[in-house]
């Protein structure tokens, strides 16, 4: 769990802080920054008990089927009509949840707002991640933004991307080569993003990518963008 904590350790401060005085959050940054990881690290460490948790939030039905998982641990209930996933959320609101994490929030229509806004009434607090705070990418909930803290989630520094290239590399049991010079240009290519540094590492480990006591690293960034391209 500590790996989630890598370059995070302010942020995790603010959150501590703001979750104590029960606001709600909006996490922000681009993809690939760690907003899931720092949600997840919330859930797994215990700091939000007594939660509701949508790990992807693109619409109500996905939201309140995903809501349903976790708390009854059932599986595949996106097959459920959204009457009856409505009525198994409100059973679940019977045992008084105090949060709401909702991770991946695109587009929020009015009847999702709706729902959203019945949940606020309950005194339920809200934590969620998006990659911006306007009209145009969370939809209805733009307008309800006025009581959220919001917390922006950057790429991590040298210093971050060396300590995540280790943990990577730990995780993946990889041995860099020339690992000063591997970190310096992973961190040019990637910006500090840590998903892109995670598939670089990942990429390390095929062996065609070192020769002549180096690592091509554009390429690896190249193939790296064509497989996600074609995913």
């Amino acid at each position: 769990m500590r790996r989630m904590l890598i370059g995070r350790e302010q942020e995790f401060r603010l959150l501590g802080e703001w979750i104590g005085q029960r606001k709600n959050i909006l996490v922000l940054g681009p993809e690939g920054v760690g907003k899931s990881a720092i949600l997840e690290h919330l859930l797994a460490a215990g700091t939000l008990k007594r939660a509701l948790y949508s790990k992807r939030s693109t619409t109500l039905k996905e939201t309140l089927a995903n809501i349903a998982e976790f708390a009854l641990g059932s599986k595949n209930l996106r097959q459920e009509n959204i009457s009856s996933l409505k009525k198994m959320c409100y059973g679940i609101l019977a045992a008084s949840p105090q949060y709401a994490v909702l991770d991946h929030l695109v587009w929020v229509e009015p009847k999702f707002y709706g729902f959203l806004t019945y949940l606020k009434e309950r005194e339920i607090t809200f934590i969620t991640a998006t990659r911006a705070p306007n009209k145009k990418e969370i939809g209805h909930l733009w307008m309800g933004l006025y009581d959220f803290e919001k917390l922006e989630i950057k790429n991590l520094d040298q210093t971050g991307t060396s300590q995540w290239i280790d943990s990577c590399a730990e995780s993946f049991d990889l041995k860099l080569h020339d690992a000063a010079n591997f970190k310096k240009e992973a961190f040019t290519i990637s910006r500090g993003n840590p998903k892109i540094i995670k598939e670089l590492c990942r990429l390390a480990g095929d062996e065609k990518y070192y020769a002549k006591g180096s690592w091509d690293l554009k390429l690896m960034d190249l193939d790296r963008r064509i497989k996600n391209a074609t995913a």
